[in-house]
């Protein structure tokens, strides 16, 4: 179990951890330079990601130790987190909602269609559409991966939205600052989400983990049937391996890369198919 604490002097605050159902606790900070955690999030890796009043932070090792990759792009407090399907992260601050889609590398504002952009929550459900909660703007959905925002305000009478939980059967509540609980009168996942099931983009996502020392993986998505090759090279652009070199229906890939019997240093990678290429960065590390 994980808790995120405030503090009023650093090293009071930051993240907890229990690994007795909350018996005891242990304070887990190791490279975070922040007092105040406000939301955390667990993506399909196990790996941990909490926003706090100086951006985000990762942690691959259960939060032994972590690592801020907001990079100086978000520069006020993190209120909430949500990971897509796709890797992507959404990020909801004081100043407007944030997107990564490279593992938090970099990253760009998505506040088209917002009438505000203090962002109190955020949430997900199982078709990726994303919702997000606002001070006094009420609450918002997204259904194209953040690029546009709707507002949902139908019934509402309060449009401080501090809190939103989606449950099994997509019904989504929201916990307002004066005027209670609200629930959705239909499912999210039938009611919004009534097209056909949404397609794969092309994309190469950013490598976990990174740095690796000695193997680690890479994941892709393919939005038509293709021959892909996903090549990794040196840096003077010597080819070190082919991790894939087949015809491939749509869908998300992942595929791992051992580095064992390499030096340490920077490796590229590249995918490469009819319509799409692209290349990222990696860093072996032993």
């Amino acid at each position: 179990v994980f808790v995120g604490a405030w503090g009023m002097n650093f090293g009071e605050g930051g993240v907890f951890r229990s690994t007795n159902n909350g018996a005891a606790w242990i304070q887990v900070i190791n490279g975070m330079n922040a007092t105040n955690v406000y939301s955390i999030w667990v993506d399909f890796h196990n790996y941990l990601f909490a926003g706090t009043n100086s951006g985000i932070y990762k942690s691959t090792n259960n939060g032994d130790s972590w690592l801020n990759i907001t990079n100086g792009y978000i520069t006020s407090g993190v209120n909430s987190i949500v990971i897509n399907s796709y890797g992507y992260i959404f990020a909801g601050t004081l100043n407007g909602l944030f997107r990564s889609t490279d593992d938090g590398e970099t990253w760009e504002e998505i506040n088209n269609g917002l009438s505000t952009t203090i962002i109190l929550c955020l949430e997900i459900n199982s078709n990726d559409i994303i919702f997000a909660g606002t001070n006094q703007g009420g609450a918002f959905y997204s259904d194209d991966n953040g690029d546009n925002w709707i507002e949902i305000n139908g019934g509402l009478t309060d449009y401080n939205v501090e809190s939103l939980i989606i449950d099994s059967g997509g019904f989504i509540y929201a916990g307002t600052l004066s005027k209670g609980v609200f629930r959705s009168i239909n499912s999210t996942i039938t009611s919004i989400d009534t097209e056909s099931p949404k397609t794969h983009t092309y994309s190469l996502f950013q490598n976990y983990p990174n740095p690796f020392n000695p193997s680690t993986k890479i994941r892709y998505q393919i939005s038509e049937p293709s021959n892909v090759k996903l090549i990794v090279y040196d840096l003077l652009g010597r080819k070190i391996k082919s991790l894939v070199n087949e015809e491939k229906p749509a869908g998300t890939y992942e595929a791992e890369f051992d580095g064992t019997g390499l030096p340490s240093g920077i490796y590229f990678y590249r995918i490469e198919t009819e319509r799409y290429s692209d290349t990222k960065k990696l860093l072996l590390m032993k």
